[in-house]
């Protein structure tokens, strides 16, 4: 069994400091992923063994360098996509997103074994490419597969 350990740290400038040590979140199993996408470009990364079940997620780190923002008229953003209800659920990657545990990841609603990943930033010239190559690096948290 492994731990995972969370400290959240938030400053308010010229405010409030708040520090929080999360309770550890046991797992059983976990995967770290790293890898590049670049402009254009989609990948897919399969987060849960075809034999378990999505119910043993328990922890979900994706981040990304760089970020982007979605602003309305501009689709040029790193975006995650999962199979949802009926079609396709895609996230804008704007800043690490934290699942901890069955309830934060059951707010996706959806088929999380395999997320797609898609870079709509430009690459059109050598300079844009390298500049907009993202980075992304996803941990993964399950539990043990449940055996009868």
């Amino acid at each position: 069994m492994h731990s995972i350990e969370i400290t959240l740290k938030v400053n308010v400038v010229d405010g409030p400091k708040i520090t929080e040590n999360i309770p550890a979140q046991n797992v059983d199993a976990f995967d770290k992923f790293i890898f590049k996408i670049e402009p254009n470009e989609k990948k897919e990364v399969a987060l849960i063994p075809k034999s378990q079940e999505q119910e043993q997620l328990v922890f979900l780190l994706i981040k990304s360098n760089p970020y982007t923002v979605e602003q309305a008229g501009n689709d040029q953003v790193i975006s995650y996509s999962f199979k949802d209800n009926g079609g396709d659920k895609t996230i804008v990657l704007d800043k690490a997103h934290l699942y901890q545990g069955t309830g934060q990841a059951s707010l996706l609603a959806g088929d999380l074994s395999t997320l797609t990943f898609e870079n709509k930033l430009p690459g059109d010239s050598d300079e844009e490419k390298k500049q907009n190559t993202a980075e992304i690096q996803i941990l993964v948290g399950r539990k043990a597969v449940k055996t009868v």
